[in-house]
């Protein structure tokens, strides 16, 4: 699974290389000669973490508490600031979710009671490219 998300990845960041001359072709000059690219101030890194204690005191199949946990990371870049594409930006972020499952293990019912609770995987959560006309 993780490395379909790397592939996944790998062939946005080949199609961007792939478009980036033509973000210039009408103009008749070269990107850098619009604005110095800065690499450093071009990309941000979007991280939260969601972390939840659950019980069940009454019913369901046993009484028990458990620790659930998301992980939300990524990377977002402007395009214009790194490479000179002028108005383009793209976003990538994945989900890690970790813990028990308080359903799985002490409810056990159809519905989730956190939502949250998810199988242990990486995941793909969104990747975009965007250009400003």
């Amino acid at each position: 699974m993780r490395i379909a998300i790397l592939a996944r990845i790998a062939s946005v960041a080949l199609s961007l290389a792939a478009l980036l001359p033509l973000a210039h072709a009408g103009d008749g000059t070269p990107p850098a000669a619009e604005k110095p690219a800065d690499p450093v101030k071009a990309f941000s890194f979007p991280i939260s973490y969601t972390g939840e204690v659950l019980g069940n005191v009454s019913g369901g199949y046993r009484r028990g508490v458990i620790y659930d946990g998301l992980l939300t990371a990524g990377i977002q870049g402007d395009l214009e600031k790194a490479v000179g594409w002028k108005g383009a930006s793209f976003l990538v972020s994945g989900l890690y979710p970790h813990g028990a499952s308080l359903t799985g293990l002490y409810v056990h019912d159809f519905n989730a009671v956190s939502n949250i609770d998810a199988v242990h995987t990486l995941r793909l959560y969104e990747a975009w490219l965007q250009q400003d006309l």
